[in-house]
């Protein structure tokens, strides 16, 4: 889910920097074709094509404002997005690394006497994994003597 507004996020930021750009060239043409009317055409089209460029000119200040009022909002959502997936990914990456088979369907009663069988960076792991999870104080002091013992 999580990805899926990630995405989401992401093609509103690429879909709104495309359409700045398509505007400003937009805009950049338009401004070139109405030089060359007043060029070709002298005074009798200058004022036409002036209000022209002028109106060009203010709805491409405003779709910018808006675009970029947008963007900060957008940014700050897709980093925390970002950040959730990354949490997630490691929680999942911890979940099939952890070396108790298991692990979070077992109780207290089945964790402690394992740890004990546990290298330093198994248990590490294990106690991150704890602390980020269930947090139960049993096992996390249990898995702090683990790493004293070892010490």
């Amino acid at each position: 889910m999580n990805t899926l507004k990630f995405e989401s996020v992401e093609r509103v930021l690429t879909q709104s920097r495309s359409r700045l750009e398509t505007l400003q060239k937009q805009t950049k043409d338009r401004a070139l074709t109405l030089v060359r009317d007043l060029e070709k055409n002298g005074v009798r089209v200058r004022e036409h094509s002036i209000d022209a460029l002028f109106d060009a000119r203010d709805q491409a200040i405003h779709t910018v404002a808006d675009v970029a009022q947008r963007i900060p909002a957008l940014e700050a959502q897709a980093t925390k997005l970002r950040e959730e997936a990354a949490r997630l990914e490691a929680t999942r990456r911890t979940r099939t690394d952890l070396a108790i088979p298991g692990y979070d369907t077992l109780g207290v009663k089945d964790i402690v006497p394992a740890l004990d069988a546990l290298t330093k960076d198994q248990l590490l792991t294990v106690l991150a994994h704890e602390e980020a999870n269930k947090a139960r104080k049993t096992v996390l002091s249990s898995i702090e003597r683990a790493l004293n013992k070892l010490a």
